[in-house]
């Protein structure tokens, strides 16, 4: 019964691809660089290996992606094709909700879920979750080794993408002494830094900076300067002319204050009746994750995110008395 199934080896995640011959990839909705790397270094594996492969999202890859080669191969859920494959293999997504109508094409096939989010449900028939890895891009470069393929240009690539996007260019508390050594193989095959880095941390649309500047408007900050939040809405969203992919990384604006430990981001653009609450935490004493998986949400010790149901007011006042125990060390649940 998937949901009851125990974490297993990456040796059991190499039988299994060996095994079957065709494989829907898919991962979370609303995609970054870590799951678009992933999944398309996913691909190459699988194209090495002769393998039949499909690639499908619930959402379009963010337009600031479309430099990385293959990315058009990345489809959204038709109701007209039919989808003919024997596994699905879901990455960087720690719940099945996440990936919304993809689930309804992979119905009652069987699953690989491959993830290192330290919430991850285990949903699938075998899940590979690894959260001390920085990304699922660095748990892909464990995969390609243990499956024998080569590391060429494109995965090396697909991977670099992904690791960067997770560690925030190597500069997050889950960059490791292995993230690195991957790194350093990865530049070897031709990876360039340079352009990685300026497409995904350099790229905003003028849209997005108006945005930007709305938000930062509503930055509060607790008595003690060590809780600092913001909010987005409809109106801001109308107003800049930008769209959610263009909010990608706003609420770290709040945590790069001096002397903030949590920050969090309001939304209320996600889903009708509900508020969506980004975390980011500085130190790993800080476990934002705790506090969204109290709201059915979950992440990593740094940085996590839910959906809560309720207006923009009462929602951020639940929010932050949880954060405040947080701070004070007062939180020991999960």
């Amino acid at each position: 019964m998937k949901g009851k199934k125990m974490l297993t080896s990456i040796k059991k995640v190499c039988d299994a691809i060996k095994k079957n011959k065709s494989f829907l990839i898919t991962a979370h909705y609303d995609p970054e660089g870590d799951s678009l790397g992933s999944q398309l270094a996913m691909a190459e594996i699988l194209r090495q290996l002769g393998k039949k492969y499909v690639i499908v999202n619930y959402d379009k890859p963010p337009a600031r992606y479309d430099f990385v080669k293959n990315i058009k191969k990345i489809e959204l859920p038709s109701q007209k094709r039919r989808y003919n494959f024997d596994m699905a293999l879901v990455l960087d997504c720690p719940v099945i909700a996440r990936i919304k109508d993809v689930a309804k094409i992979i119905g009652k096939k069987p699953m690989i879920n491959i993830d290192h989010h330290v919430s991850n449900r285990n949903f699938a028939d075998i899940n590979y979750v690894q959260p001390s890895a920085s990304s699922a891009g660095e748990i892909m470069y464990d995969l390609a080794v243990a499956l024998g393929c080569k590391i060429n240009k494109d995965l090396a690539a697909y991977i670099y993408l992904a690791i960067i996007a997770d560690t925030g260019c190597f500069k997050y508390s889950n960059t490791t002494s292995k993230t690195m050594y991957i790194a350093a193989e990865l530049l070897k095959y031709g990876v360039d830094p340079k352009q990685m880095y300026e497409n995904i941390y350099e790229s905003h649309t003028l849209a997005g900076r108006k945005l930007l500047g709305l938000c930062l408007e509503t930055l509060k900050v607790s008595k003690d300067g060590k809780i600092a939040w913001m909010r987005l809405t409809k109106a801001m969203f109308k107003k800049a002319g930008a769209t959610s992919h263009d909010s990608e990384n706003f609420v770290n604006f709040a945590r790069f204050i001096d002397g903030v430990k949590i920050a969090v981001l309001f939304g209320d653009n996600t889903k009708q009746g509900f508020i969506k609450v980004n975390f980011r935490s500085n130190g790993k004493w800080m476990d934002v994750n705790r506090i969204a998986s109290s709201f059915g949400g979950g992440g990593h010790v740094s940085a996590s995110g839910c959906l809560v149901k309720g207006n923009m007011k009462s929602v951020k006042n639940k929010i932050i008395k949880e954060a405040r125990k947080v701070i004070d060390g007062r939180r020991t649940d999960n």
